[in-house]
C-alpha cells in the first residue's frame, strides 16, 4: 500500500444504497446499470465512490460514473458527489472482480486505525480483465 493524496473532485453517476443482505448484487447491477446509460466513456477513468458509511462499513452508499468536467450538466438521473481532496492508501490491482475483492479484502484487515470513513475510491482505468483498479481509502490526515 502507497500513502498518496488525491485531489478534490465531483463525480457524477448512479447510485445505491448497500447492506449485507444485498451486496453480492447491488454492486453489481449498479455496474451494468451505469454501463447500459451510456455514462461511461472508453479512454476516461471511471469511478466507484463509497460513502455514507454506518457503523464501520456496516452499511454505505456506493456511486459508479465518472469525473465531472466544470460547467458541464449533471445527467438526468444522476446524483453529485462532492469528493474532498484527502490523504489516501492506496493499493493497484488488475480489473478483475478476483483481484478487486482481494485488495478489498486486504484493506478490510489490514486498515484498522486512521480510518476516516468519509469517501472511499475505486478509480478504473481501462476495461474490466485487462486495465487496472486503484483502491483509494481515505485516512485521517
Amino acid at each position: 500500500m502507497n500513502n498518496v493524496q488525491t485531489p478534490a473532485m465531483t463525480l457524477v453517476g448512479f447510485t445505491v444504497d448497500v447492506n449485507p443482505a444485498n451486496l453480492q448484487t447491488a454492486i453489481g447491477a449498479l455496474w451494468q446499470k451505469t454501463s447500459q446509460s451510456g455514462l461511461l466513456q472508453p479512454g476516461k477513468p471511471a469511478y466507484a465512490a463509497y460513502y455514507n458509511y454506518g457503523d464501520k462499513g456496516s452499511t454505505y452508499t456506493t456511486l459508479v460514473g465518472v469525473e465531472l468536467e466544470a460547467g458541464s450538466p449533471i445527467p438526468e438521473g444522476c446524483t453529485e458527489l462532492s469528493v474532498p481532496a484527502q490523504s489516501c492508501l492506496e493499493l493497484s490491482c488488475k480489473a478483475t472482480v478476483p483481484d478487486i475483492q482481494q485488495a478489498w479484502g486486504t484493506v478490510w484487515s489490514t486498515v484498522t486505525e486512521g480510518r476516516a470513513w468519509k469517501v472511499d475510491l475505486e478509480r478504473w482505468e481501462g476495461q474490466m480483465g485487462t486495465g487496472t483498479v486503484r483502491v483509494q481509502v481515505g485516512m485521517n490526515a
